[in-house]
């Protein structure tokens, strides 16, 4: 989110692993979202009171879920166009379908001109949720009392999107005879593939309050109506794929690697049930200071004014919501168990009071007295008593917690979240950056409380935020990575080697196992691709998006970012697993590749899927759950329900190697060797390709039923019996390959 005490995702710190400078990158965010749109209207201002700048900057968690995408016509006529009128937006009124959801204290929607306030950063949200448009174009006609020059920018929230994403500076044109300006924006440029639900006006520099704009009329120019014969797809190269169903590499599949993180109710997000999620997290930073006790209320910590809030509506029991949903549809449940050692004590309390500390950077525009907890030249202010907003929990109330509601519904128990951003995320109350000794400490203490109420509990951590975090801890991140003062004390040895370590360590002195998987998150790095789920959808963008995800497995890739060098994520951890703690599961806690509207990112995701079960990797979790019929939606449902009845990818992953590096392919089979399920996954922006299947150590691969998914809400398509040797993948598709082996 792009939150209201300043657009976090950016950390002062010093150096990297590796010596490599580490300057503003981006943090994984909680999930303190309130699902109303107030909460998106409130997150606007203090984004903008709060850094002084009129750009949203894309962050972990949303400010606002995607709209439901419209159903497209799949009609294959010959092509046609036309010429539509435009839409109106505002004319003498809001026109049907838009709803106002402005921030300003003054608007006024007249039979003429609307007058909207826009000083001290005020604005005019618009939304039509219900009802995306298409377009090529947003034309305003404005005016103001005094020439301000260029001061007004617009941005659109497209379908898919989940942050606030682009906003661009309108140029002043000349004033007409009545004092209006026309300005026309391309709707291109904010990449809105499926539509968009949401216009935004406001200033990019601050204005005096009392500054009025007047706004006579807001319309969409509609695109040609276009719809063209989709006819035979047509190759122009050749990807062989070739599967061995009896290598080494064949392995079970972990369903739990299909999972969700999904704190909240998800406004307008993609429904786990119809996307084929298997397990959902109950996680994020505000799960961190849940208070089970009361139900309905946690701390929003830094990423909204440090406030205790209620959870959704506040009237029911967030946690036990959650898991009658999952029940409800058969999925397992993980939960986020709080070992920060503070819970939310109310649903009202926040720690920086202005009439205690003085004026700040920014308030909450609901209250004024809500402070950021910086003061106005950006200070950080020295933490309150942790009492203000919060009561003291440890291990003996999680062990309770764990015996009287946990036990017997919970699947797997994660130690807390992203420990080592506590004194960032959490300053409040913990502003000690976490030590090796500490994080151990929490691990073995709660570990052992969650055990010792349920003796059938799989315990996860650390919950390591990403790259640094799985070498140092937060202490050596604060002193500098050169010196690394912590890690030193510690044997030089990297932060999650040592914790496995000591983890068997505890196992050998007790008997029990304490630490059954390890737990890290991955966000990619690169500049602007995961971008809050959003990211950059520009060509070279998505390019990178997709050649980002070498960095879960290939050692001979550099990742394209400020950690510049091989990551190799996947190998690495089951290496090291290997190596420190043997039989230890791994778990990737968070994820995403971004790009959830774009078909970029739908491939991204589908690839790094395929990946955590060739891997071997126990569970993971998509951060939180895309917008519905989205392309990252579909790139799950190619794994999870391709043909709309329940076809999925099966249970053992077997090798599968392509001839082509623009194609990767993820093979499957059930126990039996019988069946035969592959993902085809074509990164060619423009040539379709002949992708025959060839066996090896297979029973025969006579006919198979194709689905491909190109884009569009519609999702996959096909299911025509073909010669296996005779595929053809559509350019930049999922296509999935269902045959018997007889």
């Amino acid at each position: 989110m792009a939150t209201g005490n300043g657009a976090r995702g950016v950390r002062e710190t010093g150096e990297v692993p590796g010596g490599r400078a580490m300057n503003q990158r981006r943090i994984p965010l909680g999930s303190s979202r309130r699902l109303v749109f107030v909460a998106q209207v409130v997150a606007l201002v203090g984004l903008v009171v709060a850094t002084g700048t009129a750009a949203g900057r894309s962050t972990k968690r949303t400010v606002r879920p995607a709209a439901p995408t419209t159903k497209k016509s799949t009609k294959t006529t010959a092509a046609t166009s036309a010429t539509q009128p435009p839409l109106a937006v505002y004319r003498g009124g809001l026109r049907s379908g838009w709803i106002d959801f402005g921030w300003s204290a003054t608007r006024e929607l007249g039979a003429s001109s609307a007058r909207i306030d826009m000083g001290n950063w005020q604005g005019w949200l618009l939304d039509r949720s219900a009802e995306p448009v298409e377009g090529t174009s947003v034309v305003v006609r404005y005016r103001t009392a005094a020439d301000l020059g260029e001061f007004l920018q617009i941005g659109l929230t497209a379908v898919g999107q989940t942050d606030v994403g682009t906003e661009v500076p309108i140029a002043p044109s000349p004033a007409g005879p009545d004092g209006f300006r026309t300005a026309t924006v391309g709707v291109a440029q904010f990449s809105p593939s499926l539509g968009f639900f949401q216009i935004r006006l406001r200033p990019t520099r601050a204005l005096p309050v009392g500054t009025i704009v007047e706004v006579a009329s807001i319309d969409v120019t509609p695109p040609s109506v276009a719809t063209v014969s989709l006819g035979a797809v047509k190759s122009s190269g050749t990807a062989t794929i070739s599967i061995d169903c009896q290598t080494p590499a064949r392995r079970p599949i972990d369903p739990r690697i299909y999972g969700i993180g999904y704190s909240g109710a998800g406004y307008l997000k993609a429904d786990p049930s119809k996307m084929g999620a298997t397990i959902n997290r109950w996680g994020g930073n505000p799960t961190s200071r849940y208070n089970w006790k009361l139900g309905n209320v946690w701390n929003t910590n830094l990423d909204y004014f440090w406030r205790n809030v209620t959870i959704a509506d506040g009237t029911t029991n967030a946690l036990e919501t959650f898991f009658a949903k999952n029940a409800e549809a058969g999925r397992l449940n993980a939960v986020t168990v709080p070992t920060l050692g503070w819970v939310a004590k109310d649903d009202s309390s926040y720690s920086f009071p202005v009439k205690t500390f003085g004026r700040q950077q920014a308030s909450d525009p609901s209250n004024a007295d809500i402070g950021n907890g910086r003061s106005v030249d950006g200070k950080k202010l020295p933490p309150p008593d942790p009492k203000t907003t919060s009561v003291a929990v440890g291990p003996d109330d999680i062990r309770q917690w764990v015996a009287d509601s946990l036990k017997g519904r919970t699947n797997m128990y994660f130690l807390d979240n992203e420990v080592e951003l506590w004194n960032d995320t959490h300053r409040d109350v913990h502003p000690a950056a976490t030590t090796y000794d500490e994080v151990l400490d929490l691990g073995v203490r709660y570990a052992t409380a969650i055990k010792a109420a349920d003796s059938r509990a799989i315990v996860a951590g650390p919950a390591s935020w990403g790259w640094p975090a799985y070498f140092y801890s937060a202490a050596d991140a604060e002193a500098g990575f050169s010196s690394a003062p912590d890690r030193k004390a510690h044997g030089d040895t990297p932060l999650l080697a040592w914790y496995l370590q000591q983890m068997k360590s505890q196992e050998a002195k007790t008997g029990k196992r304490l630490l059954d998987v390890l737990d890290v998150h991955f966000y990619p790095q690169q500049s602007n691709v995961y971008g809050g789920g959003v990211g950059g959808v520009d060509p070279a963008t998505a390019k990178l998006r997709i050649r980002s995800t070498r960095s879960l497995w290939d050692p001979s890739y550099t990742d394209e970012s400020w950690i510049g060098e091989s990551i190799n994520l996947l190998p690495r951890m089951r290496k090291l697993i290997t190596e420190n703690y043997p039989g230890t599961g791994l778990s990737i806690g968070e994820w995403s590749f971004g790009g959830e509207g774009h078909m970029s990112g739908g491939l991204a995701t589908a690839i790094a899927l395929g990946r955590f079960g060739t891997e071997g990797v126990t569970s993971a979790f998509y951060w939180t759950a895309p917008p519905a019929d989205s392309p990252t939606f579909w790139a799950f449902r190619a794994f999870r329900n391709f043909d709309g009845k329940g076809g999925r990818f099966l249970d053992s992953s077997v090798e599968a190697k392509s001839s082509n590096d623009a194609v990767s392919v993820f093979a499957s089979t059930n126990e039996a060797t019988s069946e035969l399920v592959t993902v085809i996954i074509n990164t060619d922006t423009k040539k379709a390709l002949d992708t025959p299947i060839v066996t090896k150590n297979c029973r025969s691969l006579s006919s198979v039923a194709t689905f491909f998914f190109d884009g569009g809400p519609a999702g996959f398509r096909g299911g025509v019996a073909r010669d296996p040797a005779r595929i053809v993948t559509p350019a930049y598709s999922i296509t999935v390959v269902k045959g018997a082996l007889r």
